[in-house]
């Protein structure tokens, strides 16, 4: 089994990884799965909203 909260040596998530490389469909399925953890920061301090919203992978309205 996957391990969601695993970081790389950027201290990425597979969430944060997802969303920073456009991958619209892993990051909602990632945010549907409750133990992804949407907070988590990369070591530049940002998160996975802040990608998702750059790469227009989510909209706000």
């Amino acid at each position: 089994r996957l391990d969601v909260d695993a970081r790389d040596c950027c201290r990425r998530t597979a969430l944060l990884w997802a969303a920073e490389q456009k991958q619209r469909e892993v990051v909602i399925q990632l945010l549907n799965d409750s133990r992804a953890d949407g907070n988590a920061r990369d070591s530049h301090g940002k998160t996975v909203l802040i990608y998702a919203i750059w790469y227009a992978l989510v909209s706000i309205v």
